[in-house]
């Protein structure tokens, strides 16, 4: 890019982002830094005003803080010029300067695209069969737009929590996924609804919680969903063999036989 705003008498001014040997980065066996293709210069309208480079990156191995300078040349290259060296003359360089690069996942959203919802689930005190609900596991916003929606952020982490995402204890319901991230894909989310407890006989409003296990500051996803839990239902009765009992009416014995039911 080259700047004409204060004259061409020596063919304006060209200025060049340069990544410094310090950086973590720069490639020490080939002595050179890494594409800055990423970058754009912006129009420097003159000698007080500001020149901005502007530009993103999704390569991740940019995350971390990287050394720069600005390097300013008096001239406009041409190979077959013949005014100074290429058409080049006096070269400044401007004092180092850092850039951070943040990770993404760390202001991700899980299951910012919606892509997981859960149905309500039931049972009742001493029910046998088991209620099973399974899953594909939420993607997250950074590795949606980095990645495939799973590979970007690493592992989730699942729990059962209350409205404002503290967790609890539920011991009507059990949840276990089996990760699958490192591989790029979905985990595998089971629920089980099963209970021998009468004191959580009722409709319990509960949320699962997701997460990202190596970036805390992402946004979780607190997805809603019911349990409710009935009453047992007798389905069959246990008639033991009739029981006698003797009793005295009116000075004679009598004996009383009746069945019961268990």
């Amino acid at each position: 890019m080259v700047d004409q705003t204060l004259g061409l008498t020596c063919g304006g001014y060209t200025y060049e982002l340069e990544y410094q040997s310090s950086g973590p980065l720069w490639d020490a066996v080939n002595n050179v830094g890494p594409s800055l293709a990423h970058y754009t210069l912006g129009a420097c309208p003159g000698a007080s005003a500001t020149c901005d480079y502007t530009g993103s990156t999704n390569n991740m191995s940019w995350i971390g803080t990287h050394p720069f300078k600005i390097k300013g040349t008096n001239g406009t290259f041409g190979a077959m010029s013949t005014r100074g060296t290429n058409g080049l003359y006096n070269t400044i360089d401007s004092l180092d300067f850092t850039v951070t690069f943040g990770d993404a996942c760390d202001i991700s959203t899980v299951n910012s695209d919606g892509g997981l919802s859960l149905n309500d689930m039931s049972n009742r005190v001493f029910e046998q069969t088991v209620d099973v609900e399974t899953y594909s596991g939420p993607k997250d916003s950074a590795s949606i737009t980095y990645g495939n929606g799973y590979d970007a952020c690493g592992e989730r982490t699942y729990g059962i929590t209350d409205a404002s995402g503290n967790l609890i204890t539920a011991e009507y319901i059990s949840v276990s996924s089996t990760s699958n991230t490192a591989g790029g894909t979905a985990d595998n989310l089971t629920f089980r609804v099963q209970t021998d407890q009468r004191r959580y006989v009722g409709t319990h409003d509960i949320y699962l919680r997701v997460g990202l296990k190596e970036h805390p500051l992402a946004t979780p996803a607190l997805l809603p969903f019911k349990v409710t839990i009935y009453e047992c239902i007798l389905t069959s009765f246990i008639a033991p063999e009739p029981t006698d009992m003797e009793y005295v009416v009116s000075g004679k014995r009598k004996t009383k036989s009746w069945q019961q039911f268990e």
